[in-house]
């Protein structure tokens, strides 16, 4: 049995309180990110929600949460399914449209977020967002890190995850723990192409 993060993100806008109640009349978590791009923030807002089983329970869940979100004339521009890496496609190769990703939630002030901004411009595969929900509880921002990787296998891709702990701790930035996930699926991977891209 496996565990499965499943998201779902909307084809159009939409205020972040009607939003937040579509979420809450199908049952899952609303996340809103603010995207940092090139050309500046990028807002992207899409469900959360959780599910176990194989890949078939997983893919049948999502196809339900779809349905619903359909049934209320709203289309979608992305569905994506991620595990972990303890499923049995990870210990091969992932296929072209598959990808590992790990997300470090990182505790910035003014002065460390310049310092941030600067790490990310000059390393490879890593991006910033910010759920626009969350906050550090000294008042503090959370940056999320987004490290992603194609073309490896889960036990490579846990070793890279590791490599950048290391050297996140000796440039001294300050951390919770990455979170680290294999994408199944996903329909629409150039739905990120204006934040992955450098």
């Amino acid at each position: 049995m496996n565990r499965y993060e499943v998201h779902l993100t909307l084809r159009d806008s939409m205020d972040v309180d009607s939003f937040r109640e579509l979420c809450e009349s199908i049952n899952v978590k609303p996340v809103v990110l603010d995207l940092y791009t090139t050309t500046g923030i990028v807002p992207d807002a899409m469900t959360s929600s959780t599910t176990s089983g194989s890949d078939t329970d997983a893919f049948e869940y999502t196809r339900s949460l779809s349905d619903s979100i359909a049934n209320r004339g709203l289309a979608l521009s992305r569905v994506k399914i991620e595990t972990v890496l303890t499923h049995p496609d990870c210990e091969t190769q992932c296929a072209a449209d598959q990808y590992y990703e790990s997300h470090f939630p990182m505790i910035v002030s003014n002065d460390s977020r310049k310092d941030l901004d600067e790490y990310v411009t000059s390393r490879a595969h890593v991006h910033l967002s910010r759920n626009v929900f969350k906050r550090d509880v000294s008042g503090m921002d959370v940056i999320m890190l987004t490290f992603r990787v194609f073309n490896t296998t889960g036990p490579i891709f846990q070793s890279m995850v590791d490599a950048l702990v290391a050297d996140l701790h000796s440039n001294g930035f300050k951390f919770g723990r990455p979170h680290v996930e294999f994408a199944l699926f996903d329909t629409n991977i150039s739905h990120d192409n204006i934040w992955v891209t450098k």
